[in-house]
């Protein structure tokens, strides 16, 4: 368990924070660093959404996809969120130019995808924090249980299961995928193939 790193001077910036450099993966939350449990499921998943989402935001001109390693400080200047997945619309940014540092405005889209050892408190927190920032949905993905849930701002929930299809509805207008699709399928073994 780590210990409270708490902003203390007003010149520090979540930068400062998150340069620890201690090869591990964190959000800050308040001030505090807190650990992101990352997996090579949730990681694979997160690859396989991302894929799809950046073929759809090309074919349609839509906008910019971002990977795990992109942070959000668009909460407060103690708090940086970096989502799994996430989505900006175009149209949104200065001059369409990307900051070399953490996005200031919020996500339209956001999907994370919920490791075994992600904590409920923690994932109920980030849902807080995107749902008041003005993410437009998200999509909490559960491998591990098969299932996956849309939140919308206004508080409703959808489930689906494996075999139904997750929707963009008006955030990635068309954008449909089968939640089975995104999940690892072990490739069939070729008996004739040399051993390695």
């Amino acid at each position: 368990i780590m210990a409270p790193v708490e902003l203390d001077k007003e010149t520090d910036s979540p930068a400062d924070r998150l340069e620890i450099g201690d090869g591990r993966c964190y959000d800050l939350v308040d001030g505090v660093l807190v650990e992101r449990h990352m997996g090579s499921i949730s990681s694979w998943v997160g690859g396989e959404l991302h894929a799809r989402l950046r073929d759809y935001c090309r074919t349609h001109h839509f906008g910019w996809v971002f990977v795990a390693d992109a942070g959000f400080n668009c909460f407060d200047r103690k708090t940086v969120r970096y989502p799994d997945v996430s989505v900006v619309k175009y149209g949104r940014l200065p001059g369409e130019q990307l900051p070399a540092g953490h996005m200031e405005i919020p996500p339209d889209f956001v999907a994370e995808i919920v490791s075994p050892h992600d904590r409920a408190d923690e994932l109920e927190e980030k849902l807080l924090d995107y749902r008041d920032a003005g993410v437009r949905m998200v999509w909490c993905i559960y491998p591990a249980r098969g299932i996956a849930r849309m939140h919308r701002p206004d508080r409703t929930i959808t489930e689906v299961a494996e075999d139904e299809y997750l929707d963009g509805e008006n955030v990635l207008p068309g954008f449909r995928v089968r939640l089975g699709d995104l999940f690892p399928h072990h490739p069939p073994i070729d008996p004739s193939a040399p051993s390695v």
